[in-house]
């Protein structure tokens, strides 16, 4: 009886032990990796912004462009709030460009769709921006090929007089 008795506290005692010793591997194991991850501090390399942060996006108007700082200034919707809001925006070397070469294109009330990503700062960096362009009047026809405009003038008759001409006979 004393023999089950200490195989059972012996089998006991090693599941006890395996088991904490899975815990402090595991726990080892995370802290390793957050030492290793300490050196980005959670950010993409590349480009400086949070791995973890979520593209954005908006469509609304420029209300101010300063190139030399790289910055403008966008009114938008915001649709959970229904309300206008204005966002400051920040372009850098990677942001890229649809009917623009660059941000010093960018003209004030220009209509924009922006998808941006928070930064480390809780600055709002801008990585594609496209400027609607509008599309203007068609083209004119080549002089030959222009048709003549329509008149409200009485068309003649085979002899060349108009009916109001040839009433009056």
């Amino acid at each position: 009886m004393r023999l089950r008795i200490g195989i059972v506290l012996v089998i006991a005692a090693s599941l006890i032990l395996i088991s904490s010793g899975l815990t402090v591997a595991e726990e080892d194991a995370a802290v390793a990796e957050q030492e290793a991850g300490s050196d980005n501090a959670g950010q993409d390399t590349v480009s400086g912004v949070k791995a973890g942060s979520e593209i954005q996006w908006l469509w609304g108007e420029v209300v101010s462009v300063d190139p030399l700082n790289n910055k403008l200034i966008a009114k938008y919707l915001d649709y959970e709030t229904d309300s206008e809001k204005e966002i400051s925006l920040i372009v850098d070397d990677q942001t890229v460009y649809e009917n623009i070469k660059s941000l010093a294109e960018l003209k004030t009330l220009n209509t924009v769709s922006v998808d941006y990503v928070s930064g480390p700062d809780g600055k709002y960096i801008v990585k594609n921006i496209s400027v609607e362009k509008l599309e203007g009047p068609p083209a004119q026809a080549e002089e030959g090929q222009k048709q003549p405009a329509a008149t409200n003038q009485p068309k003649a008759d085979q002899a060349g007089k108009t009916p109001a001409q040839a009433e009056a006979e």
